[in-house]
């Protein structure tokens, strides 16, 4: 994830809260504020189909990747048929029974499904990594443990996925984030 996108995903986040950026401004550095401040207010200045299509191409983009060689249920294959190269969609289709008349995913089953098609995660090498970055002294590492910690997870699994995305990328959530927290640290955004 890019600090476009992490401003992108703020952006959102105020958007649909209503607060304007105001409440995330206030746990950034100033830089990262101005330039929150600055996305928030290129949204709220479009048109309304401006709006929309800035705030979808946002909400699209914090969709996690699919795997097309996902071992998934015929039919759940099929809901996501759409999302994948045309090939395997097609071949997702064909194996899949017809859906009973009128029947529409939710998007809460779509997003189950895309999670359930993400790319699989090696967690205990996670944990190896976590576990070692956790024992560094140097200032990134104490702030990615303070950032893991803050997340009420498994910090060695969460410090592993972080770290993990910060030096190969990913698509799950804390692979994300140690992307996002490695492009901040190479900006000099530090704390």
């Amino acid at each position: 994830m890019s600090s476009a996108s992490f401003l992108d995903g703020l952006a959102l986040a105020a958007t649909l809260t209503g607060d304007r950026g105001r409440a995330a401004e206030a746990g950034l550095a100033p830089e990262l504020a101005r330039a929150l401040e600055a996305r928030v207010q290129e949204i709220r200045g479009a048109d309304t189909q401006g709006r929309q299509r800035a705030l979808g191409a946002i909400a699209v983009g914090l969709r996690p990747g699919i795997d097309a060689r996902a071992t998934l249920p015929a039919r759940g294959a099929a809901i996501l048929a759409s999302e994948v190269p045309r090939a395997t969609g097609a071949a997702w289709m064909a194996r899949a029974p017809l859906p009973r008349p009128g029947f529409r995913a939710s998007a809460g089953l779509r997003a189950t499904m895309r999670r359930l098609a993400g790319a699989p995660i090696d967690e205990a090498a996670d944990r190896a990594r976590g576990a070692v970055l956790a024992q560094e002294q140097d200032e990134r590492s104490a702030t990615f443990v303070r950032i893991a910690r803050a997340t009420g997870r498994d910090v060695e699994a969460a410090l592993g996925a972080m770290e993990r995305g910060a030096r190969e990328g990913g698509e799950d959530r804390g692979a994300r984030a140690g992307r996002e927290l490695a492009a901040l640290w190479e900006r000099g955004c530090r704390g």
